[in-house]
């Protein structure tokens, strides 16, 4: 070979567990590539080969195949064909360690209604971000000079837990968890955890400060041998105004998806408790007690106490 390519030859270096490899019968070329070593965690990665068949390539599929040898899981080898089949998923991998699904800040944003919580929040910064409203006015927030910052994150962890955050001065801020069941064992001890701390505007004068917590499955049954007891939603609302609601798992139209529930062998209920002061956020005038069978104002319920007679709402 003339100067100076004979010298830029001698200079490359193949590896030495380089191998190229033809079946005749089948027509596949195979190119290997072993002693890689590769570790992750309780898996590893011996080899590595492309592998061509020209009779495979029909049906859409390439003809190209990805192989890895070693310790995997499920076996010691995985192959696909990859353009058009995705690596093989890892059996109990799960997702991502951190996956970011929404990340805002900006300064004198406001949103257009305030946001009834934290998900609502970050799920309204997410559709302004979106690309059609890239060519347009920004929809669900506006420009407001007299705002503050507002930050907006969503984070998926391990494919199962979401952590979103939201603050947007003085209108709302707040955290939100939830946990769901999937491949980790680890999350999945608080799959069904629902937990949120919040603070927005109800109106110009008057915010709310708001917490919410629904158990993990794991402790929300309790067994007490004659019958089993599953805890209720816990929901607690502080108004900056004195105002205040306790809220226990009650049926709000009829649904008890949040109660509180017993089931023994002869004996199933399902129910919650509702305990609230608004009358100072009621201005114009006293409160009043409504059902839906009636209404009774506080002047009516102490003159039916005082005569034994119990009316219809009271």
């Amino acid at each position: 070979m003339p100067e100076p390519w004979d010298d830029i030859v001698k200079q490359i270096r193949l590896p030495s567990d380089l191998a190229l490899a033809m079946d005749t019968k089948t027509g596949a070329v195979k190119l290997m590539l072993g002693q890689i070593g590769l570790d992750f965690l309780v898996f590893r990665i011996d080899g590595i080969s492309r592998v061509y068949t020209r009779a495979a390539a029909t049906g859409g599929k390439s003809g190209i195949t990805i192989e890895l040898t070693g310790r995997l899981p499920g076996g010691s080898a995985l192959a696909w064909d990859p353009a058009t089949e995705t690596p093989p998923e890892i059996p109990g991998k799960g997702g991502a360690l951190v996956e970011i699904r929404t990340a805002a800040a900006g300064r004198h944003f406001a949103f257009d209604t305030v946001p009834s919580g934290v998900a609502d929040a970050v799920g309204t910064v997410g559709k302004s971000l979106a690309a059609s409203s890239w060519t347009g006015p920004v929809a669900l927030i506006h420009f407001d000079p007299n705002a503050g910052w507002l930050f907006a994150a969503h984070a998926r962890i391990l494919g199962q837990a979401d952590l979103e955050f939201v603050f947007n001065d003085p209108d709302i801020h707040g955290v939100l968890i939830t946990v769901t069941k999937g491949k980790n064992d680890k999350p999945n001890v608080l799959d069904g955890l629902y937990a949120e701390v919040l603070y927005r505007k109800v109106t110009g004068a008057v915010g709310v400060h708001e917490g919410t917590l629904t158990h993990p499955k794991s402790i929300q049954s309790i067994n007490f041998g004659a019958f089993e007891m599953t805890l209720p939603s816990f929901y607690l609302a502080i108004y900056t105004n004195g105002d205040f609601k306790i809220d226990m798992g009650f049926p709000h139209d009829l649904d008890g998806s949040k109660s509180a529930v017993a089931d023994g062998r002869d004996l199933f209920g399902r129910g919650g408790v509702l305990l609230r002061e608004t009358r100072r956020a009621r201005p114009q005038g006293p409160a009043a007690g409504v059902t839906g069978q009636g209404h009774l104002q506080p002047r009516d319920r102490d003159r039916h106490r005082a005569s034994g007679r119990h009316p219809e709402g009271a």
